[in-house]
């Protein structure tokens, strides 16, 4: 999950006025904020995402972080005002970085405010971009505090939004190993 750590601490800070020419001005502020930049590897510079405003899926902007594409920023915001997931393609699936856009994908799926946020309209939308990104393609879900998401990245269990689930709960994921219980 260190990726998914990674792409939180971004994410809080990405769109911040952290445009400041100096090192050290960027990393007060940045503590100032509860982050802790004497952790951080000495090459470690965040920036603020140049977003684009072509879309992808349902998000109206996105950045692509790679030069094949095939990493991608768009903007989840609800958890915090500038929060970001990567998604990432892995052949015919994609694999969505939720960070806490939700909790887990239970609550994802039905929509359900799981966390502190400054704006509830924000989250609940952001929830319905993620649903219909995962009606639209094979994806992969991988919020940060769900116990599941090691398992459904293991075994490339995609969301199911509808009964044609090969997992053992129709709610749950497509997933080869067909494995998954409710928790």
């Amino acid at each position: 999950m260190l990726t998914t750590t990674v792409v939180l601490r971004i994410s809080r800070i990405a769109g911040s006025s952290l445009t400041a020419a100096r090192s050290r001005v960027r990393l007060a502020f940045a503590a100032l904020l509860g982050y802790l930049p004497r952790r951080w590897p000495s090459w470690f510079d965040p920036q603020p995402l140049a977003w684009q405003q072509s879309p992808y899926g349902p998000f109206r902007r996105s950045v692509s972080l790679t030069a094949a594409g095939d990493v991608i920023a768009v903007p989840t915001r609800g958890h915090t005002p500038n929060h970001v997931s990567l998604i990432v393609w892995d052949g015919e699936e994609q694999i969505m970085l939720a960070g806490d856009a939700s909790y887990s994908e239970s609550t994802m799926l039905r929509g359900a405010i799981d966390g502190v946020g400054p704006d509830e309209s924000a989250q609940v939308q952001t929830m319905a971009d993620i649903r219909a990104l995962c009606a639209a393609r094979p994806t992969v879900y991988l919020p940060t505090h769900d116990p599941r998401s090691a398992e459904r990245l293991a075994g490339s269990c995609t969301v199911a939004l509808d009964r044609s689930s090969r997992c053992s709960i129709a709610t749950a994921s497509h997933c080869d190993a067909g494995r998954l219980a409710p928790l």
